[in-house]
């Protein structure tokens, strides 16, 4: 994810290092809440203590 200030910028990273296409697309949701599997997930991961 990009801020949208940042966004030709990061494109002309991409394409410096070779990239040759770039899709953008707005972010239409954004969840502040972490969803119950992805912390169970790091935790068995032994991640949940970073």
């Amino acid at each position: 994810m990009v801020e949208k200030t940042k966004l030709l910028e990061v494109i002309e990273e991409i394409r410096s290092v070779g990239g040759s296409g770039v899709v953008v697309f707005p972010a239409m949701y954004i969840f502040e809440e972490e969803p119950a599997q992805y912390l169970q997930l790091l935790s068995s991961l032994g991640l949940d203590k970073i």
